[in-house]
């Protein structure tokens, strides 16, 4: 049996969240700043450790990201702290930062944002090996800090 149908309250709530407008904003400023959003799918190889997991369609690892609709002369890579996504933390930093000439690429950290993974690991050392194998995938190694 489907499940029921959301209530029209649930709509108006989602309609009237804070976090939601909020989202909306930041997103249509970071594409005014010439940004596009991009998700990149990890493959296997990526992981750091060798994890069987059943046939899915979904992907193991999805990057969400914020990278310049051309391709970047001057990339900088800004990695947010903890928080809700990468947009919330760096929207004020954004258009000073490109009239300085540089062109930012804004990732969400796994477990934020829309970035996400099935494996079970959690150390900030997966968070590095799979910013090296985003960085790689968009072009942009080697990474420096």
């Amino acid at each position: 049996m489907p499940p029921p149908p959301p209530s029209l309250a649930a709509k108006v709530q989602r309609f009237f969240s804070f976090a939601a407008a909020r989202d909306r904003c930041f997103n249509r400023r970071f594409l005014a700043a010439g940004l596009r959003p991009v998700t990149i799918q990890l493959p296997d190889s990526a992981h750091p450790v060798s994890v069987q997991l059943p046939d899915s369609a979904e992907p193991v690892t999805t990057v969400h990201m914020w990278v310049p609709a051309r391709p970047p002369r001057n990339p900088l890579v800004l990695l947010h702290g903890f928080g809700a996504s990468a947009t919330w933390q760096w929207y004020p930093y954004l258009r000073p930062l490109i009239a300085a000439g540089f062109d930012p690429i804004v990732p969400d950290l796994l477990f934020f944002g829309n970035s996400t993974t099935r494996l079970s690991d959690r150390s900030d050392t997966f968070q590095v090996r799979l910013a090296d194998a985003w960085a790689r995938s968009v072009s942009l190694h080697p990474l420096h800090p």
